[in-house]
């Protein structure tokens, strides 16, 4: 993964997923509105980023899927 995906959609599932794990550790309930400010600040700072990203993917998609199909099959037939 990378640009979009990896730094600005995985970075705030990561935050939030620390956070609720944080919280569970603690025995404290999830601070939504502590998480909202968190995320918040971090997606404006990623607007305002300067990193640089590549035009082109990198790998080949179709393999990917099918790698994935391959090994979850089982437990993506069994949800049906």
């Amino acid at each position: 993964m990378a640009g979009l995906m990896d730094t600005y959609y995985g970075r705030r599932w990561e935050m939030f997923i620390d956070d609720v794990i944080a919280s569970v550790e603690k025995g404290e309930q999830f601070d939504e509105k502590a998480f909202f400010e968190e995320v918040t600040k971090f997606e404006f700072d990623w607007v305002d980023g300067t990193e640089k990203y590549l035009r082109q993917p990198v790998g080949n998609s179709v393999a990917i899927a099918e790698q994935l199909m391959k090994k979850y099959k089982t437990q993506i037939i069994a949800l049906n």
